[in-house]
């Protein structure tokens, strides 16, 4: 699988969810309308949406944590533009 690269100034929010695979149509790497993932497992992900409200979700361990971070980066940023 190719790395993607998001850039921070394209991000509006993160949170943490509880990622169901069947709702984003199964496992691996998933696209619909509006939204993308890359479903590994049931659980645990980081719901990312950006400034023209596509989403992405990635399942991940302590997506809770992931989604503070990404969000005070976000703010951080915000702060200094």
């Amino acid at each position: 699988m190719r790395a993607r690269r998001i850039a921070l100034d394209d991000v509006q929010s993160a949170l943490a969810i509880d990622l169901e695979p069947a709702a984003w149509g199964g496992w691996g790497w998933r696209v619909t309308s509006g939204a993308s993932a890359i479903v590994l497992r049931r659980g645990d992900a980081i719901e990312v949406t950006f400034e023209n409200d596509r989403r992405f979700a990635v399942t991940v361990d302590d997506a809770a944590t992931g989604a503070a971070l990404i969000n005070g980066l976000v703010a951080r940023l915000a702060r200094k533009g």
